[in-house]
């Protein structure tokens, strides 16, 4: 049975790039899920034998240490960007609600 190791979701395509060649260089087989063009599905990395999870988990693990103290410090200007991945998602969720709304007040 398939098991999620890893949420990508917020992980930059360098993470994502060191992460596949660690799993493959440790020969552990996954896969990659998305969250899609609307963004409500489950960005992953999951692994196909669950035998192989906790050693998974251990390599995922020890990367994200090395990938962290490689990384400079992040400054404060990174909070004020934006994530556009998003975007198509909180446009949908605002026009539901705006219709919701109106919806709701035309019968009151």
């Amino acid at each position: 049975m398939s098991r999620r190791v890893f949420n990508t979701f917020g992980a930059s395509e360098e993470e994502l790039d060191g992460l596949r060649q660690v799993l493959n260089d440790q020969n552990i087989e996954f896969y990659e899920t998305f969250a899609g063009f609307w963004g409500v599905g489950t960005p992953a990395i999951w692994i196909h034998d669950s035998e192989q999870f906790e050693y998974a988990r251990k390599v995922i693990h020890d990367f994200e240490e090395n990938w962290s103290q490689a990384l400079p410090a992040v400054s404060g200007s990174y909070l004020g960007q934006v994530n556009w991945k998003l975007l198509p998602g909180l446009v949908l969720l605002l026009a539901a609600v705006v219709w919701m709304c109106l919806a709701f007040f035309r019968f009151v």
